[in-house]
């Protein structure tokens, strides 16, 4: 962070517990991380709880397009993990600089990543879908998919922050 254009070097709480006692950090960044999958899993579990009274059409729509919506939020958490270990390595090495340099390329990779993401998933949303099983209603399929295809930003931009905050200790 820089105010007045002089870095502070402040370490955070949550930073000095990592550096002084790996094992209960990592029992502390468990438990936000477990949370955080389960909250992405409940997402998909109330959309078929409202989309149940659609009909089959509908349900099979929310279930064959889970594997491309976990393509794209697992694209942002491959990110995620590779700045968090770059991120680590410069916080570890107590180069505040280079750990904040790290971090602002990472927000604008993720945002040329989401659109080359988008615009890969976008074509190949109705080939991956007719793949696994997906002939029969097309359409009902291809309206689940397309806005969180389209929208892949806040998806990937979760994993790249999640990545950072895990690099400060963070979870």
């Amino acid at each position: 962070m820089r105010t007045g254009g002089c870095a502070i070097q402040k370490k955070t709480d949550d930073l000095d517990v990592m550096l002084s006692d790996p094992k209960t950090a990592i029992v502390k960044m468990s438990a936000p991380l477990i949370v955080a999958y389960l909250v992405s899993n409940l997402q998909l579990f109330i959309d078929s709880f409202w989309c149940s009274g659609l009909g089959p059409a509908a349900m099979s729509a929310i279930s064959l397009s889970t594997p491309i919506y976990w393509i794209v939020v697992y694209v942002g958490n491959g990110i995620g993990v590779g700045v968090s270990a770059a991120v680590s390595r410069a916080l570890g090495a107590k180069d505040k600089n280079r750990a904040d340099g790290l971090a602002r390329q990472s927000v604008l990779v993720m945002l040329l990543i989401s659109l080359l993401v988008s615009a890969i998933m976008l074509v190949l949303c109705e080939p991956i879908l007719r793949f696994i099983g997906g002939d029969a209603d097309i359409g009902y399929r291809l309206d689940y998919v397309r806005p969180f295809v389209l929208f892949s930003y806040p998806l990937i931009m979760h994993g790249i922050f999640a990545g950072l905050m895990r690099a400060e200790g963070a979870a």
